[in-house]
């Protein structure tokens, strides 16, 4: 054997070639263009073999998921782009078609007979009824009657009310026959329903707040909000208390089952030409007065003045709230006009009024 110097070698730590067949034997490490062969290091050979046989029970590993999962389900080893899918848009259906947008197509449904069953298209659908440019002389309005039902375009199935009344009436939620709930009653203004929204009943003991059903009676009306300066100019709203009485009427009907109460607020359109009693004053507006019973753990009735869609304006009688009063606006109140043409539909959730 002769001793062979490589680089990175000495004569006593270098390699040897033996025998005739050439074979170099290293007595320790040689470096070769930056790796490491190693010759005769158990430890690193014993290392290297465990990487081996981790890589195949990783391999392995990686198999047999692979397996079991497109057993299971091929689509969770099937790796493509999600698919986009295209969602035709639906409007939501209002209670009553004159909510609806002012471009919105119409179909019948059913007549003032038949106010709960459940329709399904026709076959053929044109749409051919609509409220563009309506008045209330317009026969086109008179087809969308009281109680009548119709398809809307692009909402599906569902169907809303028409809400047409003859001159002096006013659609409203009256009916003693479930099939004919709508019908056109007299001088009905402001109509709606109240109801809660809260899936708990109140109650002391249970802890949840809120007022109990019946929720309100007979005792309410059509207001007259009235303005008048004082000596400084200052301007103060106020409710002419004294404006619905006689001639303003408020009757409720309760439906025990879904524990909701239909009202309508009736007034003599005449009344309407009357002027605030105070002296100096102006009429600013009106507003839907009613009175709610029974508050949890309270037993002291309230009055409240509500506006444009059910909002509450203010609670009656109570110094804090005459600031409130002065900051109301067109948007807030009905006004002649408004209440001429009548109705108005105003469903009131009682969640959204404060503790009195």
């Amino acid at each position: 054997a002769a001793d062979v110097n490589l680089s990175g070698g000495s004569g006593s730590t270098g390699c040897t070639v033996t025998g005739a067949s050439g074979n170099l034997n290293c007595s320790g490490d040689l470096t070769v263009s930056g790796g490491t062969v190693t010759g005769g290091n158990s430890e690193a050979i014993t290392s290297a073999k465990k990487r081996i046989g981790g890589a195949i029970v990783g391999m392995f590993i990686a198999y047999m998921s692979f397996f079991i999962l497109n057993t299971i389900n091929p689509a969770t080893v099937n790796l493509r782009l999600p698919q986009v899918w295209l969602i035709r848009q639906q409007q939501l259906t209002p209670q009553f078609c004159s909510a609806a947008s002012a471009t919105g197509k119409f179909q019948f449904a059913a007549d003032t007979d038949d106010q709960i069953s459940v329709k399904k298209l026709p076959d053929k659908l044109d749409y051919s009824l609509s409220f563009q440019n309506r008045t209330p002389a317009d026969a086109n309005e008179k087809n969308f009657y009281c109680g009548k039902r119709f398809f809307v375009k692009d909402a599906g199935a569902a169907t809303c009310f028409g809400d047409y009344c003859d001159p002096g009436k006013g659609c409203a939620a009256f009916g003693d026959d479930p099939k004919q709930k709508y019908y056109c009653k007299e001088d009905a203004l402001i109509s709606g329903t109240v109801f809660s929204s809260t899936i708990i009943e109140p109650g002391c003991i249970q802890g949840a707040s809120g007022y109990y059903y019946p929720y309100i009676n007979t005792t309410g009306g059509i207001e007259m909000l009235c303005r008048k300066k004082d000596a400084e100019g200052n301007a103060e709203v106020f409710v002419d208390s004294a404006f619905y009485r006689g001639v303003s009427s408020f009757e409720v009907k309760n439906d025990d089952d879904k524990k909701t109460q239909s009202y309508v607020a009736k007034l003599d359109k005449k009344a309407l030409d009357k002027t605030c009693r105070t002296a100096d004053s102006e009429v600013v507006g009106y507003v839907l007065q009613f009175m709610l019973l029974d508050y949890t753990c309270l037993s002291t009735p309230h009055s409240w003045l509500f506006g444009k869609n059910g909002r509450v304006l203010a609670k009656v009688n109570e110094q804090g709230e005459k600031t409130k009063l002065n900051t109301l606006t067109s948007s807030d109140i009905f006004s002649k006009d408004e209440l001429l043409k009548g109705n108005i539909f105003m469903d009131i959730d009682v969640l959204s009024v404060p503790k009195p």
